[in-house]
């Protein structure tokens, strides 16, 4: 597979220039436009961005780590979110436990 490097220099170009008509759900990628959520923390003051669909307990891990680093801290949930999980774009975030020991991100409209 070929990067057409224009193209993306075109793409991000507009998302950059008019970033009111881009929602937190489109963002390019290899494959085309993907879901993107922000998971926040509010006691640490923390986010970080995600796909939504289904996450392994390895990413579990890895988003814990990115809102909540202090070990043996009992802020979050498993997820370490903590707060209002509202998004920009409209909708809340719903985590729904998996039982691989994942989770499974979804977004909710209001």
């Amino acid at each position: 597979m070929t990067l057409n490097k224009q193209l993306l220099a075109d793409v991000v170009n507009q998302i950059v220039t008019h970033p009111e008509t881009h929602t937190q759900r489109e963002y390019p990628c290899a494959t085309g436009w993907v879901g993107l959520i922000t998971l926040k923390n509010d006691f640490h003051d923390t986010s970080t961005r995600a796909k939504l669909g289904h996450k392994t307990a390895n990413a579990v891990k890895l988003i814990k780590r990115r809102l909540c680093a202090s070990a043996g801290c009992t802020c979050s949930d498993d997820l370490g979110t903590r707060g209002d999980q509202q998004q920009p774009s409209g909708g809340t975030v719903v985590i729904d436990p998996a039982a691989s020991g994942g989770v499974v991100l979804s977004l909710q409209s209001e």
